[in-house]
């Protein structure tokens, strides 16, 4: 119902379908608080991973061990991917290198090392996003460039409410009306 709403505009309802029924990383670009999180969740909840659990790390609020530690928590949840999931990395342009380097070690190879032990990671979907501009912070060797394409191989530019005035009035109908049900 969504996707049919004039709230999501029409060029990212085509980009969010082929997204959903595809296993290919996904980025979501944007400011913050135009929709990233909601669009990562309709990919997930659409496509042909709804059966699969979501699990959302918000990087913001993580240093190199809590981004580790989650990890490891969350294969150890879905028992190292024998139950398939969506993980969902909310602004990872905040890793830092380390975690950056473990996450494409995990997009690329399957593995979460800890330590000296590896563990096998399998049947996981990323799907990141980003407030920032990470293309620019590739240029500023602040981002790993590899785990930047790694990450980009499917992406989505939401753009701000400001740059579509003339769907305003639609999309407050549109939630007047879903509101007064």
């Amino acid at each position: 119902e969504l996707l049919q709403s004039h709230i999501i505009p029409p060029q990212i309802v085509t980009l969010t379908q082929k997204a959903a029924h595809n296993i290919a990383p996904v980025l979501i670009r944007g400011e913050q608080g135009t929709g990233k999180e909601w669009i990562a969740k309709i990919i997930h909840y659409t496509g042909d991973w709804k059966y699969y659990r979501f699990y959302k790390i918000d990087c913001r609020i993580l240093t190199e061990d809590t981004f580790h530690a989650q990890l490891s928590h969350l294969f150890k949840e879905i028992n190292y991917g024998t139950i398939p999931a969506t993980l969902y990395l909310k602004e990872v342009g905040y890793l830092g290198h380390s975690s950056q380097v473990k996450l494409l070690e995990l997009i690329e190879d399957g593995i979460l090392q800890n330590g000296n032990e590896k563990k096998v990671i399998q049947n996981i979907r990323f799907i990141s996003s980003s407030s920032e501009n990470l293309k620019e912070k590739v240029v500023q060797m602040k981002f790993s460039e590899d785990l930047y394409y790694q990450l980009s191989t499917f992406s989505i530019f939401v753009p701000p409410l400001r740059d579509r005035a003339k769907e305003i009035s639609r999309i407050a109908q549109y939630i007047l009306e879903e509101y007064s049900k």
